[in-house]
């Protein structure tokens, strides 16, 4: 066999087509290549070659590395039940031939190996036509597994027009990317509408989260004090972090950032997604936004350009973490950034992304996990109060009450010494002005707005994006 007897062979199927292997006639001379013509008796072989041989050698195909100890392939990625079938082939072809060709320690072809398991319905059944519970993946991104999307009535009318046409909430190839990344592959997965809905819900906490810090690097009063993404806290900035909440809110960004670098690193892409919807529901959503709408939108021009610096930190980490998974939101996002930012900063999907370091905070990461926690259990207490004199009807809104919260004198202490070390400062319990600024961040953490303040609230003074 050689290059000559297979370009013969193919320009002969070109002029007789593929079937002529089986149907002319054994001895049809036109299928001898020339150079053979006379040297003796030549039959085609109509044996089908094993799948397995033929699937299993494909690593001969891969480009030689430069380097003789790394692996052809980084990862061979296929189902469970390949354990006998091509990752063997792979691993049998490829040792079989070194040993012919090197006396060297024989090696697998690849790197990683990763199974899989199979896609199973919401009820954990095998998919199959008979049963009629095949899911397509057109069916996903167009969203018509999910219930239709409720018509709007238009101003006037007392039912929906057109009511004989559904709509259904068009999710796109971002949620079939998002399905799979959140699923534990390493198992069977199902899908079904429970899991698309959590994953429509996914998506619109993206979404909401990229219009609201959009919005806020889009303000007219203050515009950003940064021209790029890539260079918007400098280490002067990060010294002159004076507001505990900022400085959360970047140590959790952190410790997320690296947490999810060593999920996706890992192939653990589930655990890494998990990790940043996390973060984006609990810390910032339920968290930071909340601490810190007050100092933005009724602080001075300092307050706001410190706050967007740190919201671009979180914005460009998010960006980063989210585009292997959600690419077209992400360029969606990228695409209504303003035009000053997004010339002067690299594409988050171009970026070279690693964990986020935070070095000026080195030595007060276990203070910040303990003012955080302390925050937390106080947080939990105060909506516990709310909800109680909510439902008794005294408050509508939370924006309604103040609060105040009592501790023993060694608590007081604590907590002011605590403060002082997760800001990095020293502790002097006589400095009246350290007491002051603790007792007022931590009101403005815990209840960041006075009674009656909510309804005097200015509405958000920047334009919300149509994503």
């Amino acid at each position: 066999m050689d290059s000559d007897i297979i370009t013969h062979i193919i320009d002969v199927i070109k002029h007789r087509g593929i079937d002529a292997w089986w149907t002319d006639p054994a001895d049809d001379p036109a299928w001898t290549p020339p150079h053979l013509t006379g040297t003796g008796t030549y039959v085609r072989g109509k044996d089908t070659m094993d799948v397995w041989f033929d699937s299993g050698t494909s690593w001969s195909l891969l480009p030689r590395s430069q380097h003789p100890d790394k692996p052809l392939a980084d990862v061979y990625l296929e189902g469970t039940d390949q354990h006998r079938g091509w990752f063997q082939s792979s691993l049998l072809t490829y040792i079989a031939t070194q040993s012919y060709t090197t006396t060297d320690a024989v090696k697998a072809p690849y790197k990683t190996l990763i199974t899989h398991g199979f896609t199973l319905d919401a009820s954990g059944r095998k998919m199959s036509k008979s049963l009629g519970n095949v899911v397509s993946p057109a069916q996903i991104m167009s969203g018509e597994l999910l219930p239709p999307v409720k018509r709007k009535k238009s101003k006037g009318q007392t039912t929906a027009t057109d009511t004989t046409t559904q709509n259904y909430d068009t999710l796109g190839a971002d949620a079939l990317r998002l399905w799979a990344a959140t699923s534990d592959y390493t198992r069977d997965v199902t899908i079904g509408q429970p899991m698309l809905l959590s994953i429509n819900t996914s998506l619109h906490k993206y979404r909401v989260t990229f219009k609201w810090l959009l919005g806020i690097f889009s303000l007219t009063t203050c515009p950003p004090p940064f021209s790029s993404f890539n260079n918007t806290l400098n280490p002067h900035d990060m010294a002159n972090l004076g507001h505990l909440a900022d400085r959360l809110a970047l140590h959790r960004l952190a410790q997320v950032s690296h947490d999810v670098y060593a999920h996706y690193a890992n192939y653990e892409f589930f655990k890494g997604v998990g990790a940043v919807n996390r973060y984006i529901g609990l810390d910032l959503s339920a968290g930071y936004f909340e601490m810190i709408k007050d100092r933005m939108y009724t602080g001075d021009k300092l307050e706001c350009e410190m706050l967007q610096r740190v919201l671009g930190v979180v914005f460009f980490q998010l960006l980063q973490i989210l585009a292997p998974v959600v690419p077209l939101l992400v360029e969606e996002v990228w695409d209504h950034v303003p035009s000053k930012l997004r010339e002067g900063s690299v594409h988050p999907a171009r970026a070279i992304w690693g964990p986020l370091v935070m070095p000026q905070m080195e030595g007060v990461g276990e203070a910040l996990e303990k003012v955080g926690r302390v925050l937390g259990v106080l947080g939990d207490k105060v909506k516990s109060a709310q909800e109680k004199v909510r439902a008794e009807g005294r408050i509508g809104s939370g924006l309604e009450c103040g609060v105040t919260i009592y501790l023993e004198e060694e608590g007081v202490d604590m907590l002011r010494a605590l403060f002082c070390e997760a800001m990095g400062e020293e502790h002097t319990s006589t400095s009246a002005e350290m007491v002051g600024e603790v007792e007022k961040q931590l009101a403005e953490l815990l209840v960041p707005r006075k009674p009656g303040h909510g309804t005097q609230r200015k509405k958000q003074p920047y334009p919300v994006w149509r994503l």
